[in-house]
């Protein structure tokens, strides 16, 4: 079974962490375990989003219960994207378009351009919660932000990296320590950004 993580706001990887909680467990995690996994000092900060999604009837609260969070209504639909075989999380691995299938995603997350996704091969990205065999959706875009994680091409190699701005210049960062930040040169082209991941459980 596939559970995925939305890779966006705060809001929506609690979300999206407490939804998967409850389907894996029966139960949802606590304030403080939703601050462990999301990375929040604070726990204001999660119960803030908390209320938001509850407001938004997303997620809602059984008094009588100690664990009182529940899945609310989720009006979402679902659509396919193609999987397009693998991208390294390591070292660049060649490119190879091969649609080897299709996954569904949630209809919140199309938009107008090409959405499709990968096996992540490698274990470059660990420390950003994207591990070998994942699967990655990536959105089709040159609208490329500081710290997005990104799908890009070196040397016509594909490979998943941050895309971060140091000192005026653009970078290709890894998140674990044995893997080498590289440089944006004319070497390199961003094909887009990771917008939500899949982890077979």
């Amino acid at each position: 079974m596939y559970y995925y993580y939305n890779m966006s706001s705060n809001k929506e990887k609690i979300y999206t962490f407490v939804k998967n909680q409850i389907l894996i467990n029966g139960y949802p995690p606590t304030v403080r375990e939703i601050c462990d996994e999301i990375g929040l000092k604070s726990t204001s900060s999660a119960q803030y989003h908390l209320k938001l999604l509850e407001e938004e009837g997303r997620l809602n609260k059984t008094k009588s219960k100690s664990r009182t969070l529940n899945i609310g209504s989720d009006h979402n639909n679902n659509f396919s994207v193609p999987l397009l075989g693998e991208i390294s999380a390591g070292d660049p691995l060649i490119a190879e378009e091969l649609n080897i299938g299709s996954i569904s995603i949630p209809d919140t997350y199309q938009t107008k351009n090409d959405i499709f996704a990968l096996k992540i091969s490698g274990d470059s990205m660990v420390d950003a919660g994207i591990y070998d065999k994942d699967t990655v959706v990536i959105e089709k875009t040159k609208d490329i932000r500081n710290n997005d994680i990104v799908a890009a091409l070196v040397n016509n190699e594909s490979t998943i990296k941050h895309y971060r701005i140091i000192d005026g210049k653009s970078f290709l960062v890894p998140s674990n320590k044995n893997y080498k930040t590289k440089r944006l040169d004319e070497s390199c082209e961003i094909v887009g950004k990771v917008i939500c991941l899949f982890r077979d459980m």
